[in-house]
């Protein structure tokens, strides 16, 4: 691997840990001084093991009432999310939830986001328990 390309890696992955960081910063339970609460499925958050980080390309386990868990991968553009789409662990698992968080999100439009996108992944879970119920 060369000097530059090296040195690109290195500071995608120092900008991967500072998102990673705001993520879990946001999603504090509770944080009364938040302007968008996290809804009341949400148990906690978790970081996971290494073995989970690396083996299932996850960066946080979201803990909920009625869904088990769900698993979150955390990007900071559109491209890294179509290299993750395009990944094995996506084709694994297309259920693990992909937040984009850029620098310049505040900690509200992280929380905002990551509650978007992790009540539609619960959703579907529910509703394939309902369709596979009939």
């Amino acid at each position: 691997m060369g000097t530059v390309h090296r040195a690109l890696k290195d500071v995608t992955l120092e900008k991967g840990r500072r998102n990673e960081e705001k993520f879990f910063v946001a999603m504090r339970v509770p944080n009364s001084r938040s302007l968008v609460e996290l809804p009341d499925w949400i148990l906690e958050v978790t970081r996971p093991s290494a073995k989970e980080d690396r083996n299932e390309g996850i960066d946080a386990i979201i803990g909920t009432k009625d869904t088990g868990k769900l698993f979150v991968q955390i990007k900071s553009s559109e491209a890294g999310v179509a290299h993750f789409k395009a990944g094995r662990h996506f084709k694994k698992n297309n259920l693990i939830v992909i937040l984009v968080i850029r620098e310049s999100d505040t900690l509200d439009q992280v929380r905002k986001n990551a509650r978007k996108l992790l009540a539609e992944c619960r959703q579907t879970i529910l509703a394939s328990r309902i369709t596979s119920e009939w």
